[in-house]
């Protein structure tokens, strides 16, 4: 089965707001999908975004770093909506983060927009969603009804829950998460993100779940550290810092996924007609050398 090598991400495309020193301000074209999808073009796939443009220079902007990225702009509907902004704070080794989402333009899309099949008509071979455009109106609900459509198609889906930002933050439950996991191939999860969703399992136990709400492959993280995969039947591990912790950028762990994307997809599988157990085997041939990579996705280090 030859598998079509176009990716799409779904999400936030957005500005991040830095400030280093207090003194001078920088904003950064960002957000998961957004990183994720200049990584996966950096990295030779053609990928597209989906996700609402604001109006006037803010989305000029956005569009212009998108496409010199090689990033496809056919799914990056108007919107005439603000742009959304994050306020990013560096944190040591993280960077804490204010968001401004609802009611604003990435998140302005809807079901009849929804981006099926790739630009020259074949199907996606992956979908990947962040965690806000899973959890804001109405990209929410437009990505829920969208994904029986492109796994109907033979496309995988991967799901990042991202979840800095909390879940009293974000307006979704739990079980709205976990629907998520049930519906995901491929999710990567950082232990932050465990630590939000499950304080009081341990990490092993944490990652069972998951699998049992059917994910078929789970990638945890571990900031600088360590990263492992995991299938129902077998773990992988790599002992490899992606990063060293005093350069750990902003942006890494959607850099790091889309290495592992990168690194499946360039290798003879069969799409979703492929085991878990083989997910896992092509995903840790190719591990070691995408977490060497020191890519700085918006020039921002901690």
């Amino acid at each position: 089965m030859t598998v079509a090598q176009w990716v799409l991400t779904c999400g936030e495309v957005l500005f991040d707001v830095v400030s280093k020193d207090a003194v001078e301000l920088h904003a950064h074209v960002s957000g998961g999908p957004a990183n994720a999808a200049l990584a996966m073009a950096q990295a030779g796939l053609p990928v597209a975004v989906w996700a609402g443009r604001p109006s006037g220079v803010y989305g000029e902007r956005l569009a212009y770093v998108l496409r010199e990225g090689g990033v496809s702009l056919e799914h990056f509907t108007p919107s005439a909506l603000p742009p959304t902004v994050s306020l990013a704070s560096p944190r040591g080794t993280s960077v804490a983060y204010e968001l401004y989402a609802e009611g604003t333009s990435a998140f302005d899309v809807r079901l009849e927009d929804a981006p099926i099949v790739a630009p020259d008509g074949s199907p996606f071979a992956l979908v990947h969603l962040g965690g806000l455009g899973t959890a804001i109106q109405p990209m929410a609900d437009a990505l829920r009804a969208s994904a029986p459509m492109w796994r109907g198609r033979g496309t995988l889906i991967g799901y990042d829950p991202n979840m800095r930002d909390g879940l009293e933050n974000r307006g979704q439950s739990l079980a709205e998460i976990e629907d998520w996991f049930g519906r995901a191939d491929i999710v990567k999860v950082s232990t932050e993100d465990l630590d939000v969703l499950y304080p009081a399992e341990d990490r092993g136990a944490c990652v069972a779940r998951i699998l049992d709400f059917g994910a078929r492959l789970v990638i945890l993280t571990d900031g600088p550290g360590p990263v492992q995969a995991f299938s129902a039947t077998a773990s992988a591990v790599r002992d490899v810092e992606p990063w060293p912790a005093e350069v750990l950028p902003a942006g890494a762990g959607d850099a790091f996924i889309s290495g592992v994307y990168a690194e499946l997809l360039r290798s003879p599988f069969s799409g979703r007609g492929a085991s878990s157990d083989e997910l896992l085997r092509l995903l840790d041939s190719g591990l070691a050398s995408t977490l060497r990579q020191r890519e700085r996705i918006n020039g921002v280090t901690s």
